[in-house]
């Protein structure tokens, strides 16, 4: 999951921002100064290097998280040769389009592999599964893609049956 390098890099960045702050106390002049040898001096550094440590620490794990997923593609299928996959190798991917939440991580994963499927020949089986010969599949899919746009119309066509039903003014 790259904690150990998140953790590696997180450690590095604390350290220099540790380093930093340390040289900027004793450039900088300001009226209250405490001496380096005192021993609040010492906790307030621990504890900046503690909390930086794990303020870049989840900023890594959030950054290798990011890279994951938009490099990283989610296959909606069954195994191929498995019983599924003779059937309908393409119900796994069409109920994760129709029965997942519309901002979901899950729909969005599943519309990318929808694409990669539709774009690419390396799943040739899955592609076939969608123009099969009913057709049932492929209304499905139309179905299932065409329906953000149909909301997308209909909130439009009632924002705009709202706004001419109002009276308008003129200054």
């Amino acid at each position: 999951m790259g904690i150990p390098l998140a953790a590696k890099r997180a450690f590095k960045l604390s350290t220099v921002a540790f380093i930093f702050s340390a040289l900027l106390l004793e450039i900088i002049p300001h009226p209250f100064k405490c001496s380096i040898a005192t021993h609040k001096f010492f906790v307030e550094q621990i504890v900046f290097f503690v909390g930086s440590f794990a303020i870049f620490f989840c900023w890594e794990l959030t950054h290798n998280l990011h890279r994951v997923l938009h490099t990283k593609r989610s296959v909606f299928a069954p195994p191929k040769g498995s019983a599924a996959a003779e059937t309908n190798p393409s119900e796994h991917l069409l109920s994760a389009l129709e029965e997942s939440n519309p901002k979901s991580l899950l729909r969005y994963l599943a519309y990318l592999d929808l694409c990669m499927v539709c774009e690419n020949n390396v799943d040739t089986w899955r592609r076939a599964a969608f123009f099969e010969e009913s057709g049932e599949t492929y209304k499905r899919v139309i179905a299932v893609c065409l329906r953000p746009l149909e909301q997308l119309a209909s909130r439009l066509g009632e924002s705009m049956s709202d706004s001419t039903d109002k009276p308008t003014s003129l200054l």
